[in-house]
């Protein structure tokens, strides 16, 4: 059960690993640069890395946590049997607009392998740098789909 809920959180450890490793780079790099005139050759190219994995990690753990960035003001004034039938229509929308994500970024990792793609200083394979956007989308995809059935029994629940 334990080993359960760590695979469940593997995209906020990731996440937060990800944002603490780029805090401090970003930090002694401008100690180093502005006190020793000597900053990471590297730096910049993993700061983008790592930016670019916390946004796609974090945004999965918003979905499983609710705390993605929505506007339900207009939501909230309708009847509760439209706000369902809104609801499902978001979900089905959000679930198209990420599987479409997903095999765009499937495709683009693919010709970035296939092409040996690297970064310019540490030579990381490109395809690994944005290998994040497709896992992401899949664990935002499982997360938006387990948020919207755990959401939707509540709401069943409560109307009984």
């Amino acid at each position: 059960m334990k080993l359960l809920k760590s695979l469940a959180n593997i995209d906020l450890v990731i996440s937060c690993s990800c944002l603490a490793l780029l805090v401090f780079i970003t930090f002694t790099n401008v100690i180093l640069r502005y006190c020793f005139n000597a900053p990471y050759q590297w730096g910049e190219e993993v700061q983008m890395l790592l930016i670019v994995w916390v946004i796609w990690y974090g945004g999965s753990a918003a979905f499983r946590t609710g705390n993605q960035i929505c506007v339900d003001m207009i939501l909230g004034l309708l009847p509760k049997p439209v706000q369902k039938a809104a609801n499902v229509v978001i979900f089905a929308l959000s679930f198209a607009v990420l599987l479409f994500m997903f095999r765009q970024g499937m495709a683009y990792i693919t010709q970035l392998f296939s092409t040996n793609r690297v970064t310019e200083t540490l030579h990381i394979p490109r395809g690994f740098v944005y290998s994040c956007m497709p896992a992401g989308c899949l664990l935002m995809l499982l997360n938006m789909t387990w948020a919207f059935f755990r959401d939707f029994r509540k709401e069943e629940s409560s109307d009984d």
